[in-house]
């Protein structure tokens, strides 16, 4: 290959999308006869020392990342003074793609998809990699479900100063965090931030934050609470829309870290025999509209079976969540008349062993409690009279006269 023409190596083929900086292309590996995907920079922004700059972070950044979730870097350099990098095709569509075709994501889609960002970004902050740019365009899914974080243009260090000029930002307006919108520096928890503006965005098709002009967005993002998802979507899980709400305080330390919203994300699935197989994302892509069906069934039915099974555990308040949980999706036009009352026994159950399990309690501890302590306070009261001026003596008797005490 011709040194001074390092694209020679690389047949392009169409144009896959263009940004802010750079253009992508599908192009052929001649030498290693792949298809790859081949980022140029914009020729107007050559002159651009900080366009440069991020250019070349990009391609550091992700040649320091090594995840199944983020996606990969083959090759850097520039052609005629112009920088490329080289980067693993992904055949499939981004997220904001699948959005736009499918409105809406059922729970276990977004909750999977979800996962998989979060995997990725706790490689890329253990690293001291913030990405500053989640957004669904940067999300992509190949043909088995399986995501990649891509376009790091606008990634920096964690805690580093913006490369962005003064008074301005870098990112797309609808979701960057608080401290994006202030020029402030920021840290991984920018980064959750907009992962749950685009969790928002999955579970209910609206944007959190809205306006007219990026600088009343701008303001929404500082300054407004959104709107409770399930108002949007009743089907939002409880616990999803607790951990999305979350996600979007105002206050970096008050939003969750990459590893604990994977523990919460585990925990949940788990405790309700939830799986989230990438294959889902494939099957609901077939026939959105069953698949959405039979997920609410499904969550309908295994957070009965679930609550069932944490009765019989004498797990009451966990039991009670998931039965008031699928209450709520029973309200769905998914679920039949004749499934409805399928839970009803549980609940009886779950309401006569909660009696049963108080009356226990109540017999065998709040009883001896009750004579202890009664017990206790007659002995104080007797001793106490012994030596105080107001207490009664019997002289006849030589006596104290307990005839205040109660009967035993």
């Amino acid at each position: 290959m011709n040194q001074n023409h390092p694209l020679q190596r690389y047949q392009i083929k169409r144009k896959i999308s263009v940004g802010g900086m750079a253009s992508v292309f599908l192009a052929e590996d001649r030498l290693l006869d792949r298809e790859v995907a081949l980022k140029m920079m914009h020729p107007h922004l050559l002159h651009r020392t900080d366009a440069i700059q991020r250019f070349s972070f990009e391609a550091k950044a992700i040649a320091a990342l090594s995840h199944d979730n983020i996606v990969r870097i083959f090759d850097y350099g520039e052609n005629n003074n112009r920088p490329f990098l080289v980067m693993e095709y992904i055949d499939g569509m981004n997220l904001q793609e699948l959005l736009d075709s499918y409105g809406a994501l059922p729970n276990l889609i977004t909750i999977g998809i979800a996962r998989q960002i979060v995997c990725g970004l706790i490689c890329a902050h253990q690293k001291g990699i913030i990405h500053r740019d989640i957004k669904p365009a940067n999300i992509l899914l190949n043909k088995k479900g399986i995501i990649r974080i891509t376009d790091f243009g606008i990634a920096s260090l964690s805690n580093a100063k913006s490369l962005a000029r003064s008074g301005s930002f870098i990112g797309s307006p609808y979701f960057i965090s608080p401290e994006q919108a202030t020029n402030k520096a920021v840290t991984g928890a920018s980064d959750i931030f907009s992962l749950g503006v685009l969790l928002y965005f999955c579970l209910s098709g609206e944007l959190p934050f809205i306006g007219n002009t990026p600088q009343s967005i701008i303001n929404a993002i500082i300054s407004n609470k959104p709107e409770d998802i399930r108002k949007k979507n009743p089907t939002v899980l409880l616990w999803l829309a607790d951990l999305v709400d979350r996600c979007l305080k105002k206050n970096p330390s008050e939003r969750p870290g990459g590893t604990e919203i994977l523990k919460i994300i585990d925990r949940q699935c788990k405790g309700a025999l939830l799986s989230l197989d990438c294959s889902r994302i494939v099957e609901f892509q077939k026939s959105s509209e069953e698949y959405r069906a039979l997920e609410i069934k499904t969550l309908f039915n295994q957070y009965q079976l679930s609550a069932s099974k944490d009765f019989c555990c004498c797990r009451i308040p966990s039991a009670i969540r998931k039965i008031e949980q699928a209450r709520l999706l029973e309200d769905t036009q998914y679920i039949s008349q004749k499934s409805k009352i399928r839970h009803l026994p549980f609940i009886l159950g779950g309401i006569t062993m909660l009696l049963s399990c108080s009356a226990i309690i109540v017999f065998f501890t709040a009883k001896p409690k009750s004579r202890n302590l009664i017990l206790g306070k007659t002995a104080v009261s007797v001793q106490a009279q012994k030596h105080s001026p107001d207490s009664t003596i019997d002289t006849a008797k030589g006596k104290t006269d307990t005839s205040f005490l109660p009967d035993h």
